[in-house]
């Protein structure tokens, strides 16, 4: 109807007689008071909110994973490696020295 409750109370009492009301015609209007914020701009918030935490998530995310990625253990290579050469086991048995 209108915004006003003084004149919706007015158009609805005028409708009641128009049908045919000609005594006791009660009007109740109550008047909700009205957001601060539309409903739009609401979602619009929450959407902002949602993009928000999702851009600090992946930023934190990047934060925590080290420069260039997780450390990968070297690969083993063969490598060849000089034999060593034989040596000769020293004997057990005494050698015989010089006597004074």
């Amino acid at each position: 109807m209108t915004e006003d409750p003084e004149r919706a109370a007015d158009a609805l009492v005028a409708l009641a007689r128009a049908r045919g009301g000609e005594d006791n015609v009660t009007v109740i209007v109550y008047g909700v008071p009205v957001p601060g914020v539309s409903r739009a701009l609401a979602g619009t918030i929450v959407l902002a909110l949602l993009i928000l935490v999702a851009v600090a998530g992946a930023m934190g995310a990047l934060l925590v994973t080290p420069a260039g990625g997780p450390a990968a253990s070297p690969a083993p290579t063969a490598t060849e490696s000089a034999s060593p050469e034989p040596t000769t086991s020293p004997s057990i048995a005494p050698t015989p020295s010089a006597s004074p």
